[in-house]
């Protein structure tokens, strides 16, 4: 593992609309934390539990909490930092879907002592939430099927969110990872990339860019966890993030029409975008634009409601991206 990583790399953060209690999870050199603080847990200082039942009263009254959320993150963390530099470094040649996914975890809630914060290990630890989406295999015949030790992670620090992967000893990949709520959008998605398979003869160009469908990892259990798509080079950068008012007129005439070449191909083939907007638009390394997300549902200020998942719908998204390209803003 790269020794330039950071000492932990935050992954879920959950708390208690109405008891004050709150969840978070964490990684370090390959080992997940699952930090647990609930009423009891500073019940011996009231100072200390005045300060954090402060935070939790900030993130509700705020409507967009980021800022005070990282700042409790920060406070719960704060006394493991000791104990993510303790941990032996994680050397491996090779780092797996199965192996992150399957990683030991480590339960912990804090006590106070001596009018400090101590982590200390939980007796009972909660259980983690599941993963994946169970589904009949009659959604997803004709797509391969991997298991998580066959999905190498390509990435400097494992303890990342792994979203590129590579199968087959040499194909990278996007790893799109499922919730256990994502049933109705796995099987919007696996709707489109079986008719983008069907309609390769339309979607065959070059100039016809939106990701395929190389693969369903599949876990345990038999739930789906993941949907392996094309690797997107330098895509990590939206149409939404990447306009502004120093982006060449030129370039901005090449993604209008790129978007709109592609659309048409889409509804040609007898497809529907569904969630159109710029965030959903990527660019590559090329400064090609990219469509993706074909998982439904529509976001306002792009589509209106009842015209989503329609031609309709799409056609009014498309006006609005080409305004959008045109002026900077929604």
């Amino acid at each position: 593992m790269d020794t330039t990583c950071p000492l932990y790399v935050f992954e879920t953060f959950t708390w208690h609309d109405v008891q004050p209690d709150t969840q978070l999870i964490v990684r370090s050199n390959g080992k997940r934390f699952l930090i647990v603080i609930t009423t009891e847990t500073f019940k011996d200082s009231p100072p200390i539990q005045q300060q954090y039942l402060q935070y939790l009263k900030a993130i509700q009254l705020e409507d967009e909490p980021g800022d005070v959320l990282e700042d409790l993150e920060d406070w719960i963390l704060q006394p493991f930092l000791t104990i993510f530099r303790a941990l032996p470094p994680l050397l491996v040649e090779s780092y797996t879907l199965q192996d992150y996914f399957s990683a030991e975890t480590l339960s912990y809630t804090l006590r106070v002592a001596e009018r400090e914060r101590v982590p200390v290990p939980c007796d009972k630890p909660p259980s983690l939430m599941h993963m994946g989406v169970p589904l009949s295999p009659q959604y997803f015949s004709g797509f391969p099927v991997l298991r998580p030790g066959q999905v190498e992670i390509v990435s400097n620090n494992f303890d990342d969110r792994p979203t590129k992967v590579r199968i087959n000893e040499g194909t990278n990949c996007f790893f799109k990872q499922l919730l256990p709520g994502d049933l109705q959008v796995l099987q919007n998605e696996l709707k489109i990339y079986k008719r983008i398979q069907e309609a390769s003869d339309i979607l065959a160009g070059v100039n016809v860019r939106i990701p395929r469908l190389h693969g369903l990892v599949q876990g345990d259990d038999s739930s789906i966890i993941g949907l392996l798509l094309t690797f997107i080079d330098g895509g990590s950068v939206t149409l939404l993030c990447a306009v502004d008012s120093d982006t060449p007129k030129a370039l901005r005439e090449r993604w209008a029409h790129q978007i709109t070449f592609t659309l048409k191909c889409l509804h040609k083939a007898g497809i529907v975008w569904g969630d159109v907007k710029a965030d959903n638009v990527l660019i590559d390394a090329n400064q090609d634009v990219w469509i993706i997300d074909f998982g439904g549902g529509y976001t306002e200020g792009w589509v209106e409601e009842q015209l989503a998942g329609t031609l309709e719908g799409d056609l009014q998204g498309l006006t609005k991206i080409l305004e959008y390209l045109k002026r900077g803003s929604i």
